[in-house]
């Protein structure tokens, strides 16, 4: 994610004209140091992808700024010559605070990763670490903040194949946290719907898990193993296997629906496809069912096979499709 440059080209030009004019009234040897200002803010106009890199950029600057080739001896210079030079300067440390702040800009304003309707997204994330969203999951940090522990936000569903690292690598969701330093795991965490949980399921790896206002009740996942964190201060459920097969069929674009409630089905269609599901009030959605799709390539085609096993049938909306009883 390539952050905003902090000027427009006409916002350029017209400082550029400005300093032109400055440099007109100025005597030839002030010209240099302020032509030297001015350029070297203008390579800092656009900052790298990472931290690091920045970083790295900044010293450059400041270094450039202190140092260059055609820098004299202070003894040598005249007494006209000193006091010219407050001018310059002061270009020079003008343009370090505009620096300042466009770090500052770049290291904390939030990442905010999303994954659009009918497809997932993978990124990669700054220490190497990458992450497949589901269907509209969302995945927000700060790049500034990256510094004991490696923490993100989730709200949805992620696989995540963490990077050894010393620090621990942090999940946050809206009632649990996920702790570890290298591993693969999945992640659900919907706060809607008729299952509102965090559920964590580790495909390798040792990972904590606990609920987020009460970190001291923590369970250990390893392989094979999941958990699930009802409430925000409740304890997760106790370790179980998992078949993992299922559990990640949605990476190849299928769904696993293990007994739950027909609504919960269509919610999660509507999650998928970005769609609008309504339900008639005559129909009964409580019924659990299993549905199984190793790939699932459209809301309708879904509907069509769900509605021939639960005796119901579908109509299409503006914004998606309409469910009534089979009678109707």
């Amino acid at each position: 994610m390539t952050p905003p440059r902090p000027s427009s080209s006409s916002d350029a030009a017209a400082a550029l004209a400005e300093l032109q004019a400055l440099l007109r009234r100025e005597a030839a040897d002030e010209q240099e140091e302020l032509e030297r200002a001015w350029h070297l803010a203008g390579h800092a106009q656009t900052p790298p992808l990472e931290a690091p890199e920045l970083a790295e950029a900044v010293a450059a600057f400041e270094k450039a700024l202190q140092t260059t080739p055609e820098q004299r001896p202070r003894a040598s210079r005249s007494p006209v010559r000193r006091r010219r030079s407050f001018k310059g300067r002061w270009m020079a440390l003008a343009t370090l605070a505009a620096l300042g702040s466009l770090l500052a800009w770049f290291l904390f304003t939030p990442v905010r990763l999303t994954a659009p309707a009918g497809a997932t997204t993978v990124a990669t994330l700054t220490d190497g670490s990458s992450v497949t969203l589901n269907h509209g999951a969302t995945l927000q940090y700060r790049r500034g903040l990256w510094g004991r522990t490696r923490t993100v936000m989730l709200t949805g569903e992620a696989y995540f194949d963490v990077k050894p690292d010393s620090r621990p690598f942090i999940i946050e969701t809206f009632n649990a946290t996920v702790e570890v330093l290298g591993t693969t795991f999945s992640v659900r965490a919907w706060p809607e719907g008729d299952r509102p949980e965090t559920s964590l399921m580790v495909t390798s790896g040792q990972v904590r898990f606990a609920p987020r206002l009460a970190q001291a009740k923590t369970v250990t996942l390893t392989s094979g193993q999941m958990s699930r964190v009802l409430e925000a201060a409740t304890a997760p459920s106790s370790p179980e296997p998992f078949n993992a097969d299922l559990a990640m069929l949605w990476l190849d674009g299928g769904l696993a629906f293990i007994e739950r409630p027909l609504s919960a089905l269509f919610v999660e269609l509507e999650r998928r496809f970005g769609i609008a599901i309504e339900v008639d009030s005559s129909m009964s959605t409580s019924d659990t069912l299993t549905w199984i799709q190793p790939r699932l390539q459209s809301a309708e085609a879904a509907l069509i096979d769900v509605c021939s096993h639960s005796g119901c049938r579908y109509e299409q909306t503006p914004t998606g499709f309409r469910i009534v009883g089979a009678s109707e």
